[in-house]
């Protein structure tokens, strides 16, 4: 009799930040096929607030083509509400694929958003 194998654990995870006009998204684990859904839900979330939207990749050490779509429809669903979003803190390895896809140049924040300076 074969015992029923262990769900796998999500590998992606979210601290939200709120702040003045704007969400502090701080993402942990990795963005791929099989987490870009949790993202996309947990941004749709923010979006609903009608707030600018922060994705902070601190801890984020893996995207895949799915992720890069996540995180490019998370864009264009603020885009749509007259919001931003931005993304901060890439590791070097998600830094590099952001930069091939020339999604750095819309997408890479400074440290600066929006008129403040997150806390």
């Amino acid at each position: 009799m074969a015992a029923n194998p262990v769900p796998p654990r999500a590998e992606l995870s979210f601290q939200n930040e709120p702040a003045q006009n704007l969400n502090i998204l701080h993402c942990k684990g990795r963005i791929t096929s099989s987490t870009a859904h949790l993202l996309k839900d947990e941004v749709a979330a923010l979006i609903s607030q009608g707030k600018h939207i922060v994705l902070d990749l601190t801890k984020v050490d893996f995207v895949d083509s799915s992720g890069l779509g996540a995180v490019v429809g998370a864009y264009i669903g603020t885009k749509r509400v007259g919001r931003e979003l931005r993304v901060i803190n890439l590791m070097p390895r998600v830094k590099e694929l952001f930069s091939l896809t020339r999604l750095s140049t819309v997408l890479e924040g400074d440290g600066e958003f929006f008129g403040i300076t997150p806390d």
